[in-house]
């Protein structure tokens, strides 16, 4: 209940735990300053109570591991042992816990203590605990240093990645690009370019008033390229590759942003699409996040995503 738990509610909670004929087990950890040990521990001598002060983060976690049910404050403790998952009891003890506290209970991640037996009939805690581990996965399924990640990697592509204007002395860079084996696999024609073929194209694009090329990076290091083809319909056509290095890094939604981002600051207005092919995950999630839309006019071999 807190590091101190001034008010001793865990000797009450204890009171509560041992009248239930459910609970077999009983073990009692103690905040780092709480100050009613001499009290609990003669209160309470004669019970079957495993009691533990002090724990590391790993202790913590074994003895989380071993139990089905808590009782906690609504705080990062209750945080922790939905991350393990069980069947969570809350008691409140301060103001500043309201937030926690509403969202454990609204979401069914938790109950209040106060319902605790409620769930003392037979079947009552079996149902309670796979109930509460399964609202508990939605919010706390192991991946939140991934979500963590991609989100301080949103924040520095958002930061820090700049377009220029492709410029001649980028076509070998161009050509490697366009010639690495998973570009290959993922383009609608999967048949190398030869240099000569590659060189012809890309200087009469580079010339051309209806095709724009930026080279997106950061401090100058070439990350990877976008392309926009104007079509009969005034429509423009998105095509974009990522450097192997910089792949799997969140990037291409955000070349796909800016890109459109800097179109528009051209005064083209679009509107905006790509296609990709069914299995092209990657492509295509790059596309839904930066805020694309699936056409229905796409295909059993290729998926159109627009923006207007």
């Amino acid at each position: 209940m807190g590091g101190s738990d001034p008010g001793d509610h865990t000797g009450d909670l204890i009171s509560l735990a041992l009248s239930s004929s459910r609970v077999t087990n009983l073990i009692v950890v103690l905040g780092a300053h709480y100050a009613h040990s001499d009290k609990l521990i003669e209160k309470f001598r004669s019970e079957k109570i495993d009691l533990k002060r002090n724990l590391s983060a790993s202790e913590l976690r074994d003895v989380m591991e071993q139990c089905p049910l808590a009782i906690l404050p609504p705080s990062t403790m209750a945080m922790e042992y939905a991350s393990v998952g069980g069947g969570l009891f809350l008691k409140q003890t301060a103001d500043n816990q309201e937030g926690f506290y509403r969202f454990f209970t609204g979401e069914g991640l938790a109950a209040d203590v106060s319902t605790w037996r409620s769930h003392e009939s037979p079947g009552g805690f079996e149902t309670f605990i796979p109930q509460c581990e399964g609202n508990q996965k939605k919010y706390f399924d192991g991946r939140s240093g991934a979500r963590l990640l991609k989100e301080f990697r949103s924040l520095y592509w958002n930061r820090s990645l700049r377009l220029r204007n492709a410029a001649s002395e980028d076509s070998s860079l161009l050509f490697n690009w366009a010639n690495d084996p998973q570009t290959r696999q993922n383009a609608f024609s999967t048949a190398a370019i030869p240099w000569e073929t590659h060189q012809r194209w890309f200087q009469s694009k580079l010339a051309s008033g209806e095709t724009k090329i930026f080279i997106a990076g950061v401090d100058e290091i070439p990350m990877a390229q976008i392309r926009f083809e104007l079509e009969g319909n005034g429509s423009w056509k998105i095509s974009f590759s990522i450097d192997p290095a910089w792949r799997g890094r969140g990037l291409a939604a955000h070349i796909l942003k800016i890109g459109v981002k800097s179109m528009r600051a051209l005064g083209k207005t679009g509107p905006f699409f790509g296609e990709v092919k069914p299995d092209n995950v990657p492509s295509w999630r790059a596309f839904e996040t930066a805020g694309f839309t699936k056409l229905v006019a796409s295909t059993e071999t290729r998926v159109v995503y627009q923006m207007v």
